[in-house]
């Protein structure tokens, strides 16, 4: 916006864009957009029971979405350019297993085995892709180092809403050297990672007409809660029509 631009200007602005927003806002009454079942059942925010055990399903190849491997495949695919590791490259699929808040022991002493783990994802050949799933709770002492230390060889991920490392507290070992990011872990996040690959899978709904509209729908509104935790909720051609009103009538560039 010019610096000649004055608070009437600034009032119009308001009220065009109060105006698209309230269109936009009776369409989702009327259609039900707004609707989301997991809102409904406050689940937005809990990791286990939503979100670790949604991924862990759609990564399942035995998962109830019933599309075997697709999803699965779909994820290694959103890994790959990423992330410079065999795993990520070369794991098998097939009759791949998934587990869910998994055991690995007690805590010990010392505090560098142990633990419960997210997901892992495991192919016949034994490797693992492990996941540390991370909304809002905070890392726990050692908490990464330990699922490093349950198996070394496996691709082990930070998964945050946002590009967050782990702490300090969860990645340093007894001798003050830290696991290396990029090497010994990955960071993943639900804004960019997540959004892509739910994406990717609610596409191969599309072009697969086969495959009921239920669990599209079901990906769908999954989707909109990630969507709403980072930031990203705003309907998209609501968005457009503000951006096209900046670039019009006030000369803002919308990117």
């Amino acid at each position: 916006m010019t610096e000649t631009t004055n608070n009437k200007d600034i009032t119009q602005l308001l009220q065009s864009v109060a105006a698209i927003k309230s269109k936009y806002d009776e369409i989702n009454r009327l259609t039900g957009a707004d609707y989301n079942i997991f809102n409904v059942l406050k689940l937005q925010r809990d990791e286990v029971r939503l979100h670790s055990r949604f991924i862990g399903d759609l990564l399942n190849p035995k998962g109830k979405h019933g599309r075997g491997d697709v999803f699965l495949k779909l994820f290694l695919e959103q890994l790959q350019p990423n992330i410079e590791d065999n795993i990520a490259n070369s794991f098998i699929v097939k009759n791949a297993k998934v587990y869910i808040e998994k055991s690995i022991g007690s805590i010990s002493n010392d505090n560098t085995e142990g633990g419960q783990i997210d997901l892992i994802i495991e192919d016949i050949q034994h490797n693992r892709i492990i996941i540390e799933n991370k909304i809002y709770a905070p890392d726990q002492l050692n908490q990464m180092l330990r699922y490093h230390n349950y198996d070394k060889n496996a691709l082990l991920l930070y998964l945050t809403l946002y590009d967050k490392e782990a702490s300090n507290e969860s990645v340093t070992r007894e001798d003050n050297s830290k696991l290396e990011i990029g090497k010994e872990y990955f960071n993943i996040t639900y804004k960019t990672d997540i959004v892509i690959w739910l994406n990717a899978c609610i596409k191969s709904y599309t072009e697969n007409k086969k495959y009921s509209y239920f669990f599209r729908g079901a990906i769908e509104q999954y989707l909109n809660i990630v969507k709403q935790l980072t930031g990203q909720a705003m309907n998209d051609k609501m968005k457009d029509e503000i951006v096209k009103l900046l670039e019009s009538q006030y000369h803002i560039n919308g990117d």
